[in-house]
């Protein structure tokens, strides 16, 4: 029996399973890329910021960004959520953006608030040191806390959150391994009538 069948078969089987690629144009204010400056690209963004991703979910579509420095909005949280796709629920688009964790970038999502919309025809790029001189002189810290949306699963909080509720545990556990061990101690100390001594 010939063996072609089968690998047209798997190979049937792989598309079905992935899915096909769906179509998709650049959308948004900053969709022409053409000879226009940086500068003037970053103009069309809803938000400009500096972050570093910190997770990734949907293939690396979808980014979970800690935001270092923002160059252009207001009210944009520490972390935030960008999504490189119009379609996160599909197998792949022809815009598509993927992100890497632990890469610094230049975000210029084309729509926001968080979760920010972008895709492979916007500005957003990876940071290099060249990018600095870009940098407005408003650029400002962001806001503290997290945008409470976190499709990659790792539920960041803010900073003084994560350390009391630290804390708190190991106290508890402290202390509930003292009482435990006080307890063996009183529950299993021999009297001196056990141990054959009398006063």
């Amino acid at each position: 029996m010939s063996r072609l069948p089968a690998v047209v078969v798997l190979a049937l089987a792989f598309a079905f399973v992935t899915g096909p690629a769906v179509s998709a144009s650049c959308a948004g204010p900053i969709a022409a890329t053409g000879a226009t400056p940086l500068g003037g690209r970053l103009d069309g963004a809803a938000a400009v910021f500096v972050g570093t991703v910190v997770g990734t979910s949907s293939s690396d579509r979808v980014a979970r960004v800690k935001v270092e420095t923002v160059w252009r909005g207001e009210g944009i949280p520490t972390y935030v959520t960008v999504s490189g796709t119009p379609a996160a629920s599909s197998a792949a688009t022809s815009v598509d953006r993927t992100f890497q964790v632990g890469h610094r970038y230049l975000f210029a999502p084309y729509s926001g608030p968080s979760p920010f919309q972008d895709n492979s025809c916007s500005p957003t790029q990876e940071y290099s040191s060249s990018l600095g001189a870009q940098q407005p002189s408003t650029a400002h810290p962001p806001a503290p806390g997290s945008d409470g949306l976190d499709p990659t699963g790792l539920a960041f909080l803010p900073v003084p959150t994560l350390v009391l509720g630290s804390a708190a545990v190991l106290a508890g556990v402290l202390l509930l391994g003292t009482l435990f061990v006080r307890g063996r101690r009183g529950r299993f100390q021999p009297s001196r009538q056990q141990n054959g001594t009398t006063q």
